[in-house]
């Protein structure tokens, strides 16, 4: 560890192993590494338990049965000493918690590699033991460090990397060698540890993230985490912990729950009196409203966060389009609308996309959209219609090369699955055709498509991959629409699940593979 970048951050942990993390890691880490090794003497065979070093005699184990030791009860697998054990080399990563040596507001953990080596003498073999992460979780300032571990089969001993100073503090048990090894902590020992000291308030029992690492790192920081447990949002603080995206919802350093939340105590009242589920989105849209002045209320805001709505990815362009009317009259027009075209559209998000493009298209038309005729026609549906047949976007050369150019680019989201397929548009013209032949207004995506700000797909039945089927609109890595004939069409059980195969093949990044967790 001569290597360490900070004598004071080392000055925090033991100064070597304790036998209690021995004991830890025999009984849990490597619980489930634990062998009788078979051997004979003339016409006895005798076992020898690797976990409580004894040996006995036995009658007729066979090799890779799985049995309990007779003299400690543990759950072995049999191994026969005269088969090569040239692989047989077992690893395990646990994070143990313990005491800061220096501040006893603060804890510590130490992200341990641990190795179990049957090659040689099962008899005598050890543990062996090297730091993998430490962490310093003090109140304000939680600190991490790492280095890359692997053993050698070769020379019989870990490697290690430098160590390294790391930006944020996060859990390595997805992390390169160790994400496919066994992984634990000590989670009972958490409970010891944390008593008078300011973690003990921070709602842990309440989670189990990964090795809670992140966890405390994210208290340290942020002790509002209590706050929001303890109102049952729990589930905006998991969404934390797992990096998904907050919407800037949240104060994570305020000192109130109403700093926090970014809310008014009116709307925080109403918010508790009613039991209302809160989510970033929820948040994100009444915090919004108050900074642009909408005067929406709370029913305003739950109606454009509903899940049915689908406004969530189009919470942008509601937000654009108020350039052009107050958002309450936005909202009751994509309402109205909905009532009166339903037929036209599949969820209310629709009526949206619609009157957006419509709207776009009659800027292009140079009409007066500051006319209250033109801004809300009697039904968007029809309006929209009419200016598409008026545009008919034209693939003029520089579109074809263009579009073309990233047809090259997209070959990677071909994909086939249970006869259907998805491919990108290979021309302008084929998009103008995909919406001619559907009723829809893909073909008015020409240049977005063809710029990259958005990528249009076709989904096609294997039988007939020539034929319009379903059209799919992809923003970054989240499907946003898919629209069949008219807008209306929608997708049935066999489509969903081809989009979700695709999404999980294609769209979504590869997960680490499995890892074994042990209950500490």
């Amino acid at each position: 560890m001569n290597d360490l970048p900070d004598k004071d951050f080392l000055a925090h942990f033991p100064p070597k192993v304790s036998q209690a993390m021995v004991d830890y890691a025999r009984d849990v880490a490597f619980s489930w590494s634990r062998y009788i090794f078979t051997r004979r003497q003339g016409k006895q065979q005798y076992g020898y338990c690797t976990h409580c070093q004894k040996e006995f005699k036995t009658e007729k184990l066979k090799h890779n049965d799985r049995v309990n030791c007779p003299e400690c009860g543990s759950s072995c697998l049999v191994r026969s000493s005269g088969i090569s054990r040239k692989r047989l080399i077992d690893e395990a990563y646990f994070v143990w918690y313990d005491r800061s040596g220096v501040d006893p507001n603060t804890i510590v953990a130490t992200g341990v590699y641990a190795v179990r080596d049957y090659r040689g003498n099962y008899y005598r073999v050890e543990i062996q033991f090297e730091t993998a992460a430490m962490y310093v979780f003090e109140p304000g300032k939680p600190r991490m460090i790492k280095r890359s571990v692997y053993y050698s089969e070769e020379k019989d001993y870990c490697m290690v990397g430098r160590w390294e100073k790391c930006r944020s503090v996060y859990s390595i048990f997805n992390q390169g060698h160790i994400a496919n090894i066994p992984s634990t902590y000590t989670r009972d020992r958490i409970k010891k540890l944390v008593q008078s000291t300011p973690f003990q308030y921070s709602t842990w029992e309440e989670y189990n993230h990964e090795d809670m690492t992140r966890f405390f790192a994210l208290y340290a920081k942020s002790p509002c985490i209590e706050y929001l447990t303890k109102l049952g949002m729990t589930d905006l603080v998991e969404a934390k912990l797992r990096g998904y995206n907050t919407m800037g919802a949240i104060n994570w350093r305020g000192k109130t729950l109403l700093k926090v939340l970014k809310l008014s105590k009116q709307e925080f009242n109403e918010i508790r009196k009613r039991k209302l589920h809160v989510s970033f989105f929820l948040l994100h849209i009444l915090q919004t409203s108050r900074k642009l002045g909408w005067g929406l209320s709370l029913d305003d805001a739950l109606e454009i966060e509903a899940w049915d709505s689908g406004y969530g990815h189009y919470f942008k362009d509601f937000v654009k389009l108020t350039v052009y009317a107050p958002a309450k009259k936005i909202l009751a027009y994509m309402t109205k609308q909905y009532k009166k075209d339903k037929k036209q559209y599949y969820q209310k998000a629709s009526v949206l996309i619609t009157w957006r493009d419509y709207i776009s298209d009659a800027i292009k038309l140079e009409m007066d959209v500051t006319s209250e005729q033109v801004l809300f026609p009697k039904s968007a549906w029809n309006a929209h219609q009419n200016t598409i047949k008026q545009i008919q976007i034209k693939a003029d050369e520089e579109l074809k090369r263009q579009v073309a150019e990233r047809n090259a680019k997209l070959k990677n989201y071909r994909f086939k699955y249970k006869g259907l397929l998805i491919r990108a548009a290979a021309t302008a013209d084929e998009l103008i055709e995909e919406g001619k032949a559907l009723n829809h207004c893909v073909g008015g995506y020409a240049r977005r498509h063809a710029n990259g700000e958005c990528t249009i797909l076709f989904i096609r039945k294997a039988s007939e991959p020539d034929k319009p089927f379903f059209t799919v609109e992809v923003r970054g890595d989240h499907i946003v629409q898919i629209q069949g004939h008219s807008n209306k069409q929608q997708p049935t059980a066999d489509v969903w699940e081809f989009v979700e195969a695709f999404k999980a093949q294609k769209l979504t990044k590869k997960k680490p593979k499995s890892r074994v967790k042990i209950p500490a």
